[in-house]
């Protein structure tokens, strides 16, 4: 805890070029915790907020993060909101984490992920109010930190036409309707900042998801500016046994999709050779799935 204090000193010393806040769902990532806030911290980037939200947990979290408010409060701003009752939903701990937030932008560092000390840094270089999104490549990790993919660009590149290869400022529009139309392409929340705003209306269709919600969340939020993205390698996926993505049952997952193509090709009238592409993927999700 002592370095938690040191690190939270630390950090009051930088600047930020826009307010930021740092939105910390857990639920049962107690062994992570210390190491999600130490990365936090750590950042070279001045923190506005620390937002710890708790859905309920059974282990020892709710013990910890309340350690965490007690030491850090003094020296930064840490509020801290527990469920009475588990919501059974990433994406309405999501909602939370907006609705509490009152910074520009919000960065969602799930419990158990990682990242070094220059994710803040890079993704908020180039920032300017225009950019509703911006995020870097990631590697995986296991439950132990050790790097099981050192790189998540064939997961997100899968027609390997290399938008991801260099770093770039988009249209959200253009980022929909050419490359996000066809798969998730933002791998991992905790390496993306996202401006602030009024997201009811997308959490409310986002939470009848177990697991493609982010993908509906980021396509709804990308069409209202423009897109960052660094290719640089800052943010640390946590993939074990406890993940939604790892357990969630693969007939509704694929439901999911099918539902995202649908809400998209309603709402942007796709041209014919991009249908040809959704039907193409579908079949492949159909007959291979995912490799994680």
């Amino acid at each position: 805890m002592k370095e938690l204090i040191k690190l939270a000193r630390q950090n009051k010393k930088y600047g930020s070029k826009f307010d930021i806040s740092v939105v910390i769902p857990n639920y049962n990532y107690s062994k992570y915790l210390y190491e999600r806030v130490k990365s936090v911290l750590k950042q070279k980037v001045r923190i506005h907020e620390i937002i710890i939200l708790d859905d309920n947990s059974t282990d020892d979290s709710v013990k910890i993060i309340k350690e965490i408010d007690d030491k850090l409060s003094p020296y930064i701003d840490v509020r801290t909101y527990y469920n009475t009752e588990n919501s059974g939903s990433v994406f309405k701990q999501w909602a939370l984490g907006f609705k509490y937030a009152k910074a520009d932008y919000v960065w969602i560092a799930e419990a158990d992920d990682s990242c070094d000390d220059n994710l803040l840094l890079t993704l908020s270089k180039k920032l300017t109010d225009d950019v509703v999104i911006s995020y870097t490549d990631s590697l995986i990790i296991d439950e132990n930190n050790k790097v099981i993919a050192p790189s998540v660009k064939d997961e997100i590149d899968i027609r390997n036409i290399g938008h991801w290869d260099n770093d770039f400022k988009n249209d959200g529009l253009d980022e929909i309707l050419n490359y996000a139309f066809l798969n998730l392409t933002l791998f991992n929340v905790s390496s993306a900042l996202i401006r602030n705003g009024d997201y009811e209306s997308i959490f409310e269709i986002c939470e009848h998801f177990k697991q493609a919600g982010d993908w509906m969340f980021y396509i709804n939020v990308m069409k209202y500016g423009n897109v960052l993205y660094s290719n640089e390698v800052h943010n640390y996926y946590r993939w074990h046994g406890s993940n939604i993505s790892f357990k969630v049952n693969h007939e509704k997952r694929l439901r999911e999709v099918k539902y995202i193509y649908r809400f998209i090709n309603d709402e942007y009238n796709l041209s014919l050779d991009k249908k040809r592409l959704i039907e193409k993927r579908y079949k492949y999700l159909l007959d291979n799935y995912f490799k994680y």
